[in-house]
C-alpha cells in the first residue's frame, strides 16, 4: 500500500515539475555567479575574490580551510586572494558554491525545517568524508568530491517544497520518507542538470547506486557511495544493509569493507577536521 501511495505522490511531483507547477529551485545568486566564473577559463583570482567577499561568512570559512592541514598549507594565509592562489580558482569556486547552497535548506515551517536541517547536516558530513577520501587518492579532485557530497541530495528540496504545500503528505511521514529515499537521487540529477553542472558531476547522485559497475579505477561515485555508507552507520538506511565485501568501491579506494571509518585514524582525523571547518 505504501509503495503504491509513494509512487502516486511521486508521479504527482513529477507532473508538477513537468507542468512548471513545481519549479526546480533556483540557486542562490552568489552560487550562480560563482558557477559562471568557475566555468570561465579566463577567470582570475580577483574575479573570484569580488564574488566571495559579498558573503563575509563564506569568506571566513574559505580562509579557515586555507589555513588547515586539509590543504597542507605551511605558511599562514590572511587574505582571500592568497587563499585562492594557494588552493586554486577551481577548488575555491567549487567549495564556495557548495557552501553557498546551505541557505536553501531553510524554511519557516517547523516540520519541514527539521528535515532540511537533517538533510544538510547529512550532506555536509558526507562531503567531509568525500574530501578526506579524495585526499588519500591523488587522482581524485578534492573540491569536486566535496561538492558532490554537498549536492547529492539536493533533490530533497523539491520534495519538501511540494510537501510543504500539501499537508496530507507531511502528515504521512512514512510515505514522505519513502519518497525521499527512493526518488531524491533522480531529482538531484534533474536539479543539477537545470543548474548546468558538468555532466560528470550531475550524474553522480544516480550513479552511486550502480553498486557493481565495473571501472578501472576509483571515481567520485565510488567516493560518494563509501562516504554515504560510513555516514549512515548506526542507522536503518537500506545502504547499511548492503554486503560491503561485495562492493567494488571499497577495493578501488583501498579500504577494508569490514572496517568502519573509526578504524582509519588518519582518515577519521581528516573528516573531523573538515567538519569543524565547514561548521
Amino acid at each position: 500500500m505504501v509503495a503504491v501511495k509513494t509512487q502516486a505522490l511521486y508521479n504527482e511531483i513529477l507532473e508538477a515539475i513537468e507542468s512548471n507547477k513545481l519549479p526546480i529551485p533556483s540557486q542562490p545568486e552568489i552560487a550562480t555567479e560563482l558557477q559562471e566564473v568557475v566555468n570561465d577559463p579566463g577567470v582570475t583570482v580577483e574575479d573570484l575574490c569580488k564574488i566571495i567577499k559579498k558573503d563575509p561568512g563564506l569568506t571566513a570559512r574559505i580562509l579557515r580551510l586555507a589555513n588547515s592541514p586539509l590543504v597542507r598549507g605551511r605558511v599562514p594565509i590572511q587574505g582571500l586572494d592568497n587563499a585562492i592562489a594557494r588552493m586554486g580558482v577551481g577548488f575555491v569556486g567549487n567549495l564556495a558554491i557548495g557552501l553557498a547552497l546551505e541557505q536553501m535548506f531553510k524554511t519557516s515551517n517547523k516540520l519541514i525545517a527539521q528535515r532540511m536541517i537533517a538533510a544538510w547536516e547529512h550532506c555536509s558530513y558526507v562531503a567531509c568524508i568525500c574530501s578526506a577520501l579524495a585526499l588519500q587518492n591523488a587522482k581524485l579532485p578534492v573540491d569536486q568530491a566535496m561538492l558532490a557530497g554537498l549536492l547529492h541530495e539536493i533533490g530533497i528540496l523539491s520534495i519538501l517544497s511540494f510537501a510543504e504545500k500539501h499537508p496530507e503528505i507531511l502528515a504521512d511521514e512514512q510515505t514522505l520518507d519513502k519518497i525521499i529515499e527512493t526518488h531524491s537521487a533522480k531529482l538531484s540529477q534533474a536539479i543539477m542538470t537545470a543548474w548546468q553542472f558538468a555532466p560528470e558531476l550531475r550524474s553522480i547522485p544516480v550513479e552511486l547506486y550502480d553498486y557493481y559497475l565495473k571501472k578501472d579505477k576509483a571515481d567520485l561515485a565510488d567516493t560518494l557511495l563509501v562516504a554515504k555508507i560510513y555516514a549512515l552507520d548506526d542507522t536503518t538506511h537500506p545502504l547499511t544493509k548492503l554486503n560491503r565485501a561485495e562492493l567494488p568501491a571499497f577495493k578501488r579506494l583501498g579500504l577494508d569493507p569490514k572496517k568502519s571509518l573509526d578504524h582509519y585514524s588518519e582518515l577519521k582525523e581528516a573528516v573531523d577536521l573538515a567538519r569543524k571547518l565547514l561548521g
